[in-house]
């Protein structure tokens, strides 16, 4: 080959080198995908990000500051470290600065980095400059990468030091098992090492950022901060955006490879739960146990409305308004310079799933426009707002407006005064916990959200009975929920006027047609049980024949007034009659039992059997068995009319 061919040849290679360079520095991922080796078997093998390592990659790009929460084996530092070796290489100058629990931990992936780098091409990467150590290096191009520690006697600095992180001056700041380190004292000395080169960064448009990764490290202690940046991001405060790595999301992982998991930690729940489930568990003092809060399984809202003027107000939505439904709205309100937020839950009445959520700051008025969007989305609403402090511009407002003013609640009071809102006080704030704790114990899939969820978590007893927020967290959520649990355990009036039994489908109604149609025995007068079936049939058919009897209320299967007359009737009865719990219950065909019944049921069986006993003896008329299929049928009907949930 001649020497003009040769030479013509490495101008030709010398502009393909060029060419990739440029193309590798415009896109990380044209760089991972065609250049980047991983190193992990004996031969060097091509990387395959998965598309949520994709997303993480690109949000801290576009986002400069991210914290990451995610499972142990999904990628998230080693996608870290092939940020980092894109940054070194294509962009010279580059200083990053890497803090982890221990020097080991710090060391091993700055080893992997290295090893990762000795795969690429040679003509893509700068040689080692003045340091090739085992926790420093420095590139020719004048890049660097250091590693520091927060608890390790090894020969490193040690990042809890109050001189940790000034040195460097890092372009990114990358903080691994971000939960195990001291970040409220590291913080101190992040800060000021940062500022100043990330605006020089933004000018020269040159990536730069912080990041946090970790799996969870409980509530308390030295997870605490984590937690509450963690709290902080999902709420959408301050500056880090939050990314979540479930190890679900890996193709490659399934639930046969999860149980081997689970054996290798010997089925250690709490291991278990943090570091695969991602669940922050609670420390000394948190008021939820580590069973209840791994229970809480909150899931990623449908849709946000846009609520103000403005339309920069976000209702989280989980689910949309049905109209055959009725909705509780709990409301707690905080000024728009506190420390408190405003918050909004929405609980669907029957079910008591939440259905929705808000949570921002802002002033009384423009809260109170939030509130009544609210209220526009889920019509068939009860409005709890709190009525202590500043939730008293809230019920003022409502009771003012008559667009709104039916849907504000209020309990039935014994001077027969009307006083709007839930009032917070020392009789009331322990019940309401007992309600969330309750409906959480019953069902923890009844929080949706995951801000509630984080809340629930950080909730502490400070003394016996007295449950709140941990220093530096919040319960704005929480109360709004607790207004929800309170009202719906507590509230006997409304319980009656929303009918807290199961909702009568189409279904159901042509079910008990065809049982009632099926039993044709004559009904004997002086039967008790035929005349209670009987009388329930005629309710039955009062409401079928009603031509808007499709998918409605259980409730209106009664005539409200009728009842509270029977149950006072009832109540009078029993205080008549001496040792009424001693006498035996008896079913709707007169035999004793000892199966549960519905309240109304009870009574009714206590006063009949009362009745009964006081009787004198007479011939007894042999009554007509009851067919079963009509047993059947009242059975079902029953079931439906008085289960309580």
């Amino acid at each position: 080959m001649t020497a003009p061919n040769r030479q013509q040849e490495q101008i030709e290679l010398i502009k393909f080198y060029a060419s990739e360079i440029i193309k590798c520095k415009q896109s990380i991922f044209y760089f991972i995908n065609n250049y980047a080796r991983i190193c992990d078997m004996a031969e060097p093998e091509p990387v395959k990000l998965y598309d949520f390592q994709q997303k993480f990659l690109k949000t801290f790009l576009h986002d400069k500051y991210s914290i990451v929460l995610g499972s142990r084996q999904t990628g998230k530092t080693r996608s870290t470290q092939l940020l980092c070796i894109w940054l070194m290489i294509f962009f010279p100058g580059y200083k990053i600065m890497h803090i982890n629990r221990t020097v080991e931990n710090a060391c091993t992936n700055l080893r992997e980095i290295k090893q990762m780098m000795q795969a690429l091409p040679r003509w893509m990467v700068p040689e080692y400059g003045l340091k090739n150590l085992d926790s420093h290096i420095l590139l020719k191009n004048d890049s660097e990468f250091k590693c520091e520690s927060s608890g390790s006697n090894v020969s490193a600095t040690k990042a809890t030091s109050a001189g940790a992180g000034r040195g460097l001056r890092p372009f990114l700041l990358w903080v691994d098992e971000s939960a195990y380190v001291d970040l409220d004292k590291l913080s101190d000395s992040i800060i000021p090492t940062t500022s100043k080169v990330h605006i020089k960064c933004k000018q020269n448009n040159i990536p730069y950022g912080i990041l946090f990764t970790s799996t969870p490290n409980g509530t308390t202690g030295k997870g605490e901060f984590f937690f509450k940046l963690w709290c902080d991001a999902i709420c959408g405060i301050g500056v880090y955006k939050p990314i979540k790595m479930h190890w679900s999301e890996v193709p490659d992982y399934d639930d046969a490879w999860y149980e081997s998991v689970k054996a290798r930690l010997r089925f250690n729940e709490r291991k278990i739960n943090q570091e695969y489930e991602l669940k922050f568990l609670g420390g000394e003092g948190t008021w939820l146990t580590d069973n209840l809060i791994k229970l809480l399984n909150p899931k990623v809202h449908k849709k946000e409305y846009s609520s103000g003027s403005t339309g920069n107000k976000i209702v989280r939505i989980y689910e949309e308004y049905k109209p055959e439904c009725k909705y509780l709205i709990g409301v707690d309100t905080a000024t728009a310079y506190g420390a408190d937020f405003s918050t909004i839950v929405i609980m669907e009445y029957q079910s008591f799933k939440q259905v929705a959520e808000y949570k921002g700051k802002l002033t009384v008025t423009e809260f109170i426009e939030v509130i009544k969007d609210c209220i526009d989305l889920y019509p068939s609403s009860i409005l709890i707002p709190e009525s202590n402090s500043v939730g008293t511009q809230v019920v003022e407002a409502f009771t003012l407006d008559q667009k709104y003013k039916n849907h504000l609640y209020y309990p039935m009071e014994k001077d027969g005064k009307i006083k709007y809102g839930f009032l917070t006080t020392s009789k009331t704030r322990q019940p309401l916990f007992n309600a969330i704790y309750d409906y959480l114990t019953e069902d923890p899939d009844c929080v949706r959200s995951e801000m509630l969820s984080l809340e629930l978590s950080a909730l502490v007893e400070t003394k016996p009975g007295r449950i709140e927020a941990n220093v530096g967290f919040h319960d704005d959520l929480v109360m709004g929920f607790g207004f929800c649990c309170y009202v719906r355990m507590y509230d006997n009036h409304l319980a009656k006027l929303f009918g807290r039994v199961n909702i009568i489908g189409s279904k159901d109604i042509e079910t008990l047609k065809q049982a009632f149609s099926t039993a044709n025995n004559s009904i004997d007068p002086k039967n008790k049980s035929s005349m209670i079936i009987l009388e329930r049939e005629k309710k039955l058919d009062q409401y079928m024949n009603k031509k808007e009897a499709t998918e409605v209320d259980a409730f209106s299967f009664l005539n409200k007034k009728k009842v509270d007359d029977d149950q006072s009737m009832f109540k009078k009865k029993r205080s008549e009659i001496k040792e009424v719990n001693q006498i035996p219950l008896t079913d709707l065909e007169g035999n004793v039992t000892n199966k549960p019944m519905g309240k109304l049921e009870e009574m009714m069986a206590r006063y009949h059997a009362s009745v009964k006993e006081q009787q004198p003896q007479v011939d007894v008329v042999e009554e007509k068995p009851i067919e079963p299929e009509r047993v059947s049928a009242l059975k079902m009907l029953t079931d439906i009319m008085f289960k309580k949930e």
